[in-house]
């Protein structure tokens, strides 16, 4: 689990990671309505036929204006490792204020149901932030 703030990067850095992608994961982002629900996987094909003719011949073709990215600063990070019996390790590291972190071990949880949620107090214009793990 990774808990922290959640950023939006600059446009200069979603552009400098768009073209350091293959060219098919480029194409990919254009021709992907990005998580919205499709009829079929022919939508996204046709969409690819389409892009790549548009995109012929052209080596940098643009960020479309869709597509961003978001960084997590993280603040607690969770590992868990399974072991016999469920007496699994959990191990957590806490940033803390001078900028080290804090490790501990913690006991294990009992019935542990992990969930989603949505990222709350994020502005975006598109479905571009997914879910993350908050919390279990």
């Amino acid at each position: 689990m990774i808990s922290g703030r959640v950023e939006k990067v600059s446009a200069a850095e979603s552009d400098a990671y768009f073209h350091s992608r293959p060219e098919g994961s480029r194409i990919g982002a254009w021709a992907s309505p990005q998580s919205s629900v499709i009829a079929s996987r022919e939508v996204i094909e046709t969409n690819i036929t389409m892009i790549e003719q548009q995109f012929t011949g052209r080596r940098n073709f643009f960020t479309p204006p869709h597509w961003g990215g978001y960084v997590v600063i993280p603040e607690v990070i969770e590992f868990l490792a399974g072991r016999p019996s469920r007496l699994h390790d959990r191990i957590q590291y806490s940033k803390m204020a001078a900028g080290s972190w804090k490790v501990e071990r913690l006991a294990i949880i009992k019935n542990v149901r992990c969930t989603t949620a949505q990222v709350s107090g994020v502005h975006h214009t598109s479905n571009i932030v997914h879910y993350i793990m908050l919390s279990f």
